[in-house]
């Protein structure tokens, strides 16, 4: 037997693969091999008993003297080192040169023999990891990275070094993986049979590496693997160019199920990491161990570091949410029991006949499987591009707003260029003539920009900052700041400024998202498109817009005088709306500041503008007040201004007027909101149910979006200045509202129509109650759709209503 042993070894390191692998002449190995006389030293092997990797050393020791000298570690342990640094390059150097090169590959080489030999059994043998047959990956879209990883994993000879490893450190990593694996592949395949959709290679792929990372952690950290072998699989993942299948593997903690969005391979890998534990017996030899869930939970709880309060109920949340998706499986027809390969039948239920018990675990069911299914998209660049093909050609209003709502929910999972696919695409939303439409894709824009850098949320090794991006979350805002404020000859004037009113919406949605020093970093990229004086009135008014939503508090002195300069530049031209506009971005400059911050050079420059505006509208006229006022300037100077806005009753009327102009601008009706607001702040109430109707009237009909907005905010506050029976007046009209039947107009009332109408009589508020059912019945879908919204804004806002 032993002299089989020996023939077979010595066949498979004459073969030409390994030959060629190796870049060593036949004749030079066959010569090797005879004068090495190695087959003795073979011969001493007990073969009736499992063979260990150092016995198999042991008997191939005479080729690797013959070939060069023994490391001063042994070859055992240099074996495992150079290895390890092969993986992780990063991780320091170790003496190697061609010729223990070669003794370290015959050595593998002689392992990889023996455990493709049936006669002959090796230590941990049935540990070692097995592929998957062509016939299961073929037809998977992570194929290529799948024959990647084989690739690498067979001619590196990874198999065979964690044997070694093993029997060297004590540490069973072969058998955890390989234990993983066996479950992933278990269920995996009955979900592939079962419809599920779910990439066999992906999902086998990430179970074979995901903890390749604990051998890139250096002895420094030996204490921190179970926190640091995160980052070094997915640097092991980028490095040889498996993204997809990295991604999920190096996301496999079962506090990744926190996360909102995984995929069916992460679920998956996550649960079957879950349920394969390890301990050690008396010798000091780790066994792999196969729990339940439940059985797993409890070893868990007993292993964790400092386990308080608040960590044991964390970790019962994310056990809660693994054992919903293992009532999914078996519900579905897994068999989750490794014992068998058979599936199990599962009881269907009509759901009339359901507990209430068994409705929320139906409900639970249905959450995971649409996941599910929409996260198999987001694995598939080719599935991903058709989603957004389908997006692109969608007409249907309600049909775009649910792609958007898709892309909102699951844009934290998209790889780097599924974001920029899906900016493209955002981007041609912002000329979309639904003004809603068009606030959604801005605000999405400006999510997407702050979280574009690949963020790594697990632990990082001491001196590492981040994983390294190509193409930064900086360099994307920029691209789109400058297609926004400079969209092209190609496009209309219409969509022009259609796209630079979103400008504001991106800024304020990025800015809201990030801390302190972020803000900062994006301000100075957007501060550059203040420095330009060469720009048409439309850019210009765009520019004064969306300043009014930058944290001024946080900018230097410099950037202040900018912001001013920018401001007295476009002082003397003629349009009405940018002298406005200039005139809101003083006032909200001057409401920043504590009176003492602001140098007196800087309240004369204010003034000087001040001064410079015309005043052909109300509203300038009541800006110019404010500003002034909050500058502390004396009561002669602001007589003029206090008799024209509070010394004439027909200034209301002249507004009402005013804001009911088509031709007049947005940005006047806005700001005369605000006035009409502050009239009754001060005690000009006596026209209060006037403004009120007024505010309801620009809610339902007004065309721009911003001045409903404003209106409906304005509304909020007049409904409590009202009698019980003006109040119900304005609900009855405001209801009216929602049967107009055109969604474009009657969208945007629900929002506030919820709010006000918690400001009725209980008796009252019955009836509104009663008038929706009723409409809840209409034929038309769009009345349906607003009513069930308003119902949903009166649900969230009910806890306030009985304390008013």
């Amino acid at each position: 037997m032993q002299l089989e042993l020996a023939k077979i070894i010595e066949r498979d390191l004459l073969s030409r693969d390994f030959l060629k692998n190796n870049n060593i002449s036949k004749k030079e190995m066959q010569r090797i091999l005879t004068e090495s006389k190695w087959m003795n030293d073979l011969a001493e092997i007990n073969l009736r008993l499992k063979i260990t990797c150092g016995q198999i050393i042991e008997g191939v020791s005479p080729i690797l003297n013959a070939i060069g000298s023994e490391p001063e570690m042994g070859w055992n342990q240099y074996i495992v080192d150079s290895t390890i640094r092969q993986l992780f390059p990063d991780g320091g150097c170790i003496e190697e040169n061609k010729d223990r090169k070669l003794c370290k590959k015959i050595v593998l080489q002689a392992i990889r023999t023996i455990l493709e030999n049936p006669y002959f059994t090796i230590h941990n043998q049935e540990e070692i990891i097995s592929f998957l047959s062509p016939l299961e990956y073929e037809e998977c879209s992570g194929k290529s990275e799948y024959e990647k990883l084989m690739k690498y994993w067979n001619r590196n000879y990874i198999n065979e070094f964690m044997l070694v490893y093993g029997e060297q450190t004590h540490f069973n990593i072969i058998g955890h993986i390989s234990g993983v694996h066996k479950i992933s592949v278990h269920i995996g395949r009955q979900l592939k049979r079962l419809g599920v959709p779910l990439d066999m290679a992906l999902m086998s792929g990430a179970s074979i590496g995901h903890d390749i990372g604990k051998f890139g952690c250096k002895e420094t950290e030996s204490a921190r693997i179970p926190y640091l072998h995160y980052y070094y699989t997915d640097v092991f993942f980028k490095r040889y160019h498996m993204p997809v299948t990295g991604h999920i593997a190096t996301n496999h903690s079962t506090w990744d199920l926190e996360l909102e969005n995984l995929s069916a391979e992460s679920l998956v890998l996550i649960y079957a990491d879950f349920r394969v534990k390890s301990n050690r017996d008396s010798k000091g030899e780790e066994h792999i161990n196969y729990y339940t869930l439940k059985e797993s939970f409890d070893v868990i709880l007993n292993k964790l570091d400092n386990v308080d309060e608040a960590k044991k109920k964390r970790y019962e949340k994310v056990y809660s949410k693994i054992k919903d998706f293992e009532d999914y499986m078996i519900g579905i027809g897994v068999n989750v029991d490794l014992s068998s390969k058979d599936s199990i039948i599962p009881e269907k239920k009509f759901e009339p006949l359901m507990t209430s018990q068994e409705a929320i675990k139906r409900i639970k069911d249905l959450s995971i499987e649409h996941n599910i299914s929409l996260m198999k998209i987001f694995n598939d660049e080719i599935e991903f591009g058709d989603l957004l093909e389908a997006a692109r050609s969608e007409k249907q209003w309600k049909q775009i707003r649910g792609y958007l709502n898709i892309f909102y929910e699951y844009s934290t999972y998209m790889t780097q260029k599924q974001k920029m696919m899906t900016m493209n695409y955002l981007y041609e939303l912002l000329m979309h003539r639904e003004g809603d439409i068009r606030r959604l894709a801005a605000e999405l824009m400006g999510s997407i920009i702050v979280h574009f850098d690949e963020e790594f949320r697990k632990e990082l090794p001491e001196g590492v900052n981040n994983t390294g991006n190509d193409y930064s979350s900086g360099e994307l805002c920029d691209e789109y700041f400058n297609k926004i404020v400079f969209p092209g000859h190609k496009i209309t004037e219409n969509h022009k400024r259609w796209i630079g009113y979103t400008l504001k919406i991106v800024v304020n949605a990025m800015l809201l998202r990030v801390g302190h020093e972020e803000k900062k970093r994006y301000l100075d990229i957007i501060l550059k498109y203040f420095d330009s004086r060469k720009i048409d009135n439309a850019t210009a008014f765009i520019l004064l817009d969306s300043l009014l939503y930058l944290p001024l508090s946080i900018c230097s002195d410099e950037q202040k005088e900018q912001l001013l300069e920018f401001c007295v530049s476009l002082i003397y031209r003629e349009p009405e709306e940018i002298k406005i506009g200039i005139l809101r971005v003083l006032e909200y400059f001057v409401r920043s500041f504590d009176d003492k911050l602001l140098h007196e050079e800087t309240k004369q420059q204010i003034k000087i503008c001040v001064d410079a505006v015309g005043t052909q509208y109300i509203s300038s006229i009541y800006l110019k007040n404010r500003i002034l006022n909050m500058l502390g300037h004396d009561d002669e100077e602001l007589d003029y201004y206090w008799n024209t806005l509070y010394g004439i009753d027909e200034s209301t009327s002249d507004i009402f007027l005013e804001n009911l102009k088509v031709g007049t601008p947005w940005v006047v009706k806005a700001v005369n909101i605000e006035y009409l607001i502050d009239r009754l702040r001060m005690g000009r109430r006596e026209e209060k149910l006037h403004i009120a109707t007024h505010l309801s009237n620009l809610l339902k009909v007004s065309e721009r979006v911003t001045v409903r907005h404003t209106a409906g905010v304005g509304l909020t506050y007049v409904i409590g200045l009202l009698s019980l029976d003006q109040r119900n007046e304005i609900v009855i009209e405001l209801t009216k509202g929602l049967e107009i039947g055109e969604y474009q107009f009657s969208k945007y009332i629900p929002e506030y129509l919820g709010q006000v109408a918690l400001f009725l009589h209980p008796n009252e508020l019955d009836e509104l109650i009663t008038q929706l059912s009723r409409l809840l019945e209409s034929r038309n879908d769009r009345i349906g759709s607003v009513t069930l919204n308003t119902i949903g804004i009166l649900l969230c806002k009910y806890s306030v209503y009985k304390d008013r």
